[in-house]
């Protein structure tokens, strides 16, 4: 993590490359939610939800690793392939 972020190990994107203009907006979430996982802190997942026949806001919360779909996998295991197919 000399030059780059937090969980970003394995990445299509050099170290510097997150730090520029249009990477920085997808590369900088990527290593809060990497530290947020390591961390066990959940993340906020606001949602449609259907009560009394009407669609309403429900806010939950879900781990990262839910997001991630990674399991017992750590964020220095993980491959971010930024813009790939």
């Amino acid at each position: 993590m000399a030059n780059g972020l937090f969980g970003i190990d394995h990445s299509n994107r050099t170290d510097k490359q997150h730090w520029t203009k249009n990477c920085f907006n997808s590369s900088f979430p990527t290593s809060l939610a990497c530290y947020m996982m390591e961390e066990n802190i959940p993340a906020i997942y606001a949602h449609l939800k259907k009560i009394d026949g009407k669609l309403q806001v429900v806010c939950d919360e879900i781990s990262i690793r839910d997001v991630f779909r990674c399991g017992n996998l750590h964020a220095k295991e993980l491959e971010f392939d930024f813009e790939s197919t």
